[in-house]
């Protein structure tokens, strides 16, 4: 057993992050609905990219449940299906610093993330899709690593337009 284990919990999430549990006292503990009844979505206990548990509160304390899950995997680093566009992004900017580029290239990556990251009635996918093609041509490290979260926050069109559907 971990020191993780011996002092977290576990929680239980629906993807949308409503928490419906977070003192599991193991992840796949039974009782736990399949979906959540606030918004119907299916909940879950791990993290969907790596399979660890989702974090819940700490033994022995006992405080109300959490309204505002962790947005990010503890484990991994991937965002979770609640984490916001804007959370998204950050986590791509974080990636970029395993890419190999000179500083002006990040600081336009980051500016081209910028566009990514705006809500939708702020950007056309016109301007989306050319933003994609730039981080795809300046940092493919970071194109393919964080591909699953670049479709996460682009449009069907866009997607389209960028061969990522």
């Amino acid at each position: 057993m971990s020191v993780l284990d011996q002092d977290r919990q576990w929680s239980a999430v629906c993807r949308r992050g409503h928490v419906l549990a977070d003192h599991l006292d193991h992840p796949d503990q039974g009782g736990v609905p399949k979906f959540c009844s606030a918004c119907g979505a299916p909940v879950i206990t791990h993290c969907e990219a790596c399979s660890a548990p989702l974090l819940g509160g700490y033994r022995g304390v006992i405080v109300a449940a959490t309204k505002h899950p962790k947005p990010f995997c503890f484990n991994c680093g991937a965002p979770h299906g609640w984490a916001t566009r804007e959370q998204r992004v950050r986590h791509l900017e974080n990636l970029l610093e395993f890419d190999d580029l000179d500083e002006a290239s990040q600081l336009t990556v980051i500016e081209e993330l910028a566009v990514l990251a705006a809500p939708a009635d702020q950007v056309d996918d016109d301007t989306r899709v050319r933003a994609g093609e730039r981080v795809r041509n300046l940092a493919p490290k970071l194109w393919e690593t964080g591909r699953p979260v670049i479709q996460s926050v682009l449009t069907e069109a866009a997607k389209k337009s960028l061969g990522l559907s």
